[in-house]
């Protein structure tokens, strides 16, 4: 299992693509966040397997793509010439 660390994954939600990281942890439930920096990382306990793992993105993508869209919106913009 250790062999699905330090990866990029993929799903597909409509048009979109969401790329995520995998890292071990003792939870007892699979946690999904979103980091400031835009990436997604899974939390997820010793005994997920890929397909368990890809479901549960899928099923939170609508929240993924919401979050990084919100993140987004602190970004600087660069300012519009004058013309």
């Amino acid at each position: 299992m250790s062999d699905l660390i330090n990866n990029i994954y993929q799903i597909e939600y409509g048009t979109t693509t969401i790329d995520f990281t995998l890292e071990f942890s003792s939870r007892k439930t699979l946690g999904i966040s979103v980091t400031p920096g835009l990436d997604v990382r899974v939390v997820l306990l010793f005994n997920s397997t890929m397909d368990m793992i890809k479901e549960k993105v899928g099923n939170k993508a609508k929240w993924i793509v919401k979050q990084k869209e919100y993140l987004e919106s602190f970004y600087l913009k660069p300012p519009l010439e004058n013309m």
